[in-house]
Protein backbone atom coordinates (compact mmCIF):
# COMPACT_ATOMS: atom_id res chain seq x y z
CA UNK A 1 0.00 0.00 0.00
CA UNK A 2 1.29 3.41 -0.93
CA UNK A 3 1.91 5.93 1.85
CA UNK A 4 -0.31 8.92 1.04
CA UNK A 5 1.41 11.34 3.42
CA UNK A 6 3.51 14.20 2.12
CA UNK A 7 7.28 14.02 2.28
CA UNK A 8 7.33 16.47 5.17
CA UNK A 9 4.76 14.41 7.10
CA UNK A 10 6.78 11.22 6.53
CA UNK A 11 9.96 12.93 7.75
CA UNK A 12 8.29 14.22 10.92
CA UNK A 13 6.32 11.06 11.65
CA UNK A 14 7.99 7.96 10.19
CA UNK A 15 5.80 4.95 9.51
CA UNK A 16 5.93 2.42 12.34
CA UNK A 17 7.75 -0.76 11.40
CA UNK A 18 5.78 -3.64 9.89
CA UNK A 19 5.35 -6.91 11.79
CA UNK A 20 8.52 -8.52 10.41
CA UNK A 21 10.54 -5.31 10.85
CA UNK A 22 9.30 -5.07 14.45
CA UNK A 23 10.32 -8.69 15.08
CA UNK A 24 13.77 -7.97 13.67
CA UNK A 25 14.05 -4.89 15.89
CA UNK A 26 13.09 -6.90 18.98
CA UNK A 27 15.61 -9.60 18.08
CA UNK A 28 18.34 -7.02 17.46
CA UNK A 29 17.73 -5.29 20.81
CA UNK A 30 17.66 -8.64 22.64
CA UNK A 31 20.92 -9.67 20.96
CA UNK A 32 22.57 -6.39 21.93
CA UNK A 33 21.44 -6.68 25.55
CA UNK A 34 22.58 -10.31 25.66
CA UNK A 35 26.05 -9.23 24.54
CA UNK A 36 26.03 -6.42 27.09
CA UNK A 37 25.07 -8.80 29.92
CA UNK A 38 27.52 -11.51 28.82
CA UNK A 39 30.45 -9.12 28.88
CA UNK A 40 32.39 -8.49 32.09
CA UNK A 41 32.94 -4.85 33.00
CA UNK A 42 36.47 -3.81 32.19
CA UNK A 43 37.01 -6.44 29.48
CA UNK A 44 35.96 -4.08 26.67
CA UNK A 45 37.03 -0.52 26.07
CA UNK A 46 33.82 1.40 25.50
CA UNK A 47 33.75 5.06 26.36
CA UNK A 48 30.68 6.65 27.87
CA UNK A 49 30.26 10.24 29.08
CA UNK A 50 29.57 8.88 32.58
CA UNK A 51 32.81 7.16 33.67
CA UNK A 52 30.88 5.04 36.16
CA UNK A 53 29.02 3.30 33.33
CA UNK A 54 31.52 0.81 32.00
CA UNK A 55 30.26 -1.58 29.32
CA UNK A 56 29.24 -4.99 30.67
CA UNK A 57 28.00 -6.68 33.80
CA UNK A 58 29.34 -5.83 37.25
CA UNK A 59 31.31 -8.47 39.18
CA UNK A 60 28.69 -11.10 39.96
CA UNK A 61 30.87 -13.00 42.43
CA UNK A 62 29.98 -10.34 45.00
CA UNK A 63 26.31 -11.02 44.35
CA UNK A 64 26.14 -14.75 43.73
CA UNK A 65 28.98 -16.01 45.92
CA UNK A 66 28.98 -13.79 49.03
CA UNK A 67 30.62 -16.46 51.24
CA UNK A 68 33.66 -16.60 49.01
CA UNK A 69 34.47 -12.95 49.57
CA UNK A 70 34.54 -13.04 53.37
CA UNK A 71 30.89 -12.45 54.13
CA UNK A 72 30.47 -15.39 56.51
CA UNK A 73 27.10 -14.11 57.67
CA UNK A 74 25.74 -14.41 54.13
CA UNK A 75 23.28 -17.11 53.20
CA UNK A 76 23.29 -19.32 50.12
CA UNK A 77 21.60 -16.87 47.78
CA UNK A 78 22.05 -13.18 47.12
CA UNK A 79 21.56 -10.77 49.98
CA UNK A 80 18.31 -8.73 49.96
CA UNK A 81 20.20 -5.44 49.51
CA UNK A 82 21.79 -6.87 46.36
CA UNK A 83 18.38 -7.59 44.89
CA UNK A 84 17.55 -3.93 45.56
CA UNK A 85 20.77 -2.49 44.05
CA UNK A 86 21.27 -4.72 41.01
CA UNK A 87 18.15 -3.58 39.09
CA UNK A 88 19.31 0.05 39.25
CA UNK A 89 22.78 -0.93 37.98
CA UNK A 90 21.32 -2.95 35.11
CA UNK A 91 18.80 -0.21 34.29
CA UNK A 92 21.65 2.31 34.01
CA UNK A 93 23.54 -0.05 31.66
CA UNK A 94 20.51 -0.61 29.44
CA UNK A 95 19.79 3.13 29.28
CA UNK A 96 23.42 3.88 28.42
CA UNK A 97 24.06 1.18 25.82
CA UNK A 98 20.73 0.49 24.08
CA UNK A 99 19.55 3.67 22.38
CA UNK A 100 16.55 1.99 20.73
CA UNK A 101 14.79 1.82 24.11
CA UNK A 102 13.28 5.01 25.50
CA UNK A 103 15.50 5.63 28.57
CA UNK A 104 12.75 6.78 30.95
CA UNK A 105 10.64 3.71 30.08
CA UNK A 106 13.26 1.09 31.00
CA UNK A 107 12.18 -1.06 33.94
CA UNK A 108 14.41 -3.84 35.23
CA UNK A 109 13.43 -6.41 37.83
CA UNK A 110 15.67 -8.99 39.50
CA UNK A 111 14.27 -11.87 41.50
CA UNK A 112 15.89 -14.71 43.39
CA UNK A 113 14.68 -18.18 42.32
CA UNK A 114 14.19 -19.98 45.67
CA UNK A 115 14.03 -23.45 44.10
CA UNK A 116 17.42 -22.95 42.40
CA UNK A 117 19.93 -21.35 44.82
CA UNK A 118 22.07 -18.66 43.26
CA UNK A 119 19.89 -18.29 40.17
CA UNK A 120 18.50 -14.84 39.43
CA UNK A 121 15.67 -14.05 37.04
CA UNK A 122 16.11 -10.72 35.25
CA UNK A 123 13.21 -9.02 33.49
CA UNK A 124 13.38 -5.97 31.23
CA UNK A 125 10.38 -4.01 29.97
CA UNK A 126 10.69 -0.83 27.91
CA UNK A 127 9.32 1.13 24.98
CA UNK A 128 11.12 0.74 21.64
CA UNK A 129 11.89 3.93 19.75
CA UNK A 130 12.89 4.65 16.17
CA UNK A 131 13.67 8.23 15.20
CA UNK A 132 11.97 9.51 18.39
CA UNK A 133 8.76 7.62 17.60
CA UNK A 134 7.49 4.93 19.99
CA UNK A 135 7.10 1.71 18.01
CA UNK A 136 5.95 -0.74 20.65
CA UNK A 137 6.77 -2.58 23.82
CA UNK A 138 9.92 -4.59 24.41
CA UNK A 139 9.99 -7.50 26.88
CA UNK A 140 12.97 -9.66 27.70
CA UNK A 141 13.66 -12.11 30.48
CA UNK A 142 16.83 -13.96 31.33
CA UNK A 143 18.18 -16.29 33.97
CA UNK A 144 21.52 -15.47 35.49
CA UNK A 145 23.24 -18.62 36.76
CA UNK A 146 25.75 -18.78 39.63
CA UNK A 147 28.48 -19.35 37.03
CA UNK A 148 27.68 -15.93 35.57
CA UNK A 149 26.11 -17.54 32.48
CA UNK A 150 23.10 -15.68 31.15
CA UNK A 151 20.26 -17.55 29.43
CA UNK A 152 17.95 -15.23 27.51
CA UNK A 153 14.29 -16.17 27.20
CA UNK A 154 11.36 -14.79 25.26
CA UNK A 155 13.09 -12.68 22.66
Amino acid sequence: MKDRRTLLERLHRPTPPSGSERSQLIQSIADNLSKLFRTHQGSVKAEHPDDRLRYGMPDLSVILYPKLIGRAEAGVGPQPEVLEDLPAQLRALVRAYEPRLRPESVDVSVQDVPTRPGLLRVGIVATMVLEDVDVGAFHMSAELAPSGRLEVEGR
